[in-house]
């Protein structure tokens, strides 16, 4: 069940990718990215505390504490992703982004004494290998845009480390408390960077595609936090960002009918090799 809810992330991680990218057919000046971000985490609030209602188990300080970290580093992630991608192109932003994933694979092995086997590591290895040959070359990098992916980096790995600090500590009941107040900080923040102009309400296709968005960010996030804590963190993280760009890949070729280029196709068999491996 547990590499079953692996799956699932993987795929809603991917479902979420292909989304964003559709998204920008829809942004104007009036709704931008800021704003479509506001619709999207305000959609997966909704979500977390819905589904939250059934395993409501109360909400301790420091479960609120770890829920205002966990939402402050999900929304900045996010901000410093999309100006990192504004200076140095999507694709060598989002290779920095997903190498997060290593920070809280770090933590599992370093604080919780996790064992890590030659094949595991040999898969993080491909796993990283398959990041740079789908990633395309070319674009110019300044030092702002290496700033800004590593603080896109950071943040996107202090989420993984969060998930996995939560669900190793005593509050780890408390799961949906930790995902209300996560979203519900992340809302706020990007209810504070969206531009409020007029027209304020979008078009029913901005709003449908920051729906779709949000509801696989809910997902996403609380399908991670609960398998970290029942998965080791070198199955886990490696999995769920290269499940995710694996994932990416073929649904945007099913969905939307983008190529797959001979390196492109390379890349995603390749982690799929290594994610494999990684299972192991």
């Amino acid at each position: 069940m547990n590499y079953l809810l692996l799956l699932l992330s993987c795929f809603f991680n991917g479902l979420k990718s292909v989304f964003a990218k559709k998204s920008n057919a829809v942004l104007s000046e009036e709704h931008n990215i800021y704003t479509y971000n506001f619709y999207m985490f305000f959609v997966a609030f909704l979500i977390v505390a819905v589904y939250g209602l059934s395993g409501w188990k109360g909400l301790s300080l420091a479960t609120a504490i770890y829920g205002v970290l966990y939402g402050v580093a999900l929304i900045f992630a996010q901000v410093f992703l999309i100006r990192a991608m504004d200076l140095g192109g999507v694709s060598v932003s989002s290779l920095f982004y997903s190498c997060g994933f290593l920070l809280p694979t770090f933590t599992g092995v370093l604080f919780y004494e996790e064992t890590v086997s030659v094949f595991q590591l040999v898969g993080v290895a491909l796993i990283l290998v398959s990041f740079i040959i789908t990633t395309s070359r070319g674009e110019r990098l300044t030092v702002k845009w290496f700033v800004l992916a590593i603080a896109a980096l950071l943040c996107n790995g202090a989420v993984g480390v969060l998930q996995k600090l939560f669900r190793m500590s005593e509050y780890k009941a408390e799961q949906s408390g930790l995902m209300v107040v996560a979203f519900l900080v992340g809302t706020l923040f990007a209810f504070l960077l969206m531009p409020k102009r007029r027209p304020f309400l979008p078009s029913a296709r901005f709003l449908g595609t920051a729906a779709v968005s949000g509801t696989t960010l809910g997902l996403v996030n609380t399908i991670n936090v609960h398998i970290s804590g029942l998965l080791p963190s070198i199955v886990v993280f490696p999995s769920v960002n290269g499940g995710g760009i694996v994932a990416a890949a073929l649904l945007a070729y099913l969905l939307i009918g983008e190529k797959l280029s001979k390196k492109k196709t390379a890349g995603v068999l390749l982690g799929v090799l290594a994610i494999c491996l990684i299972a192991l």
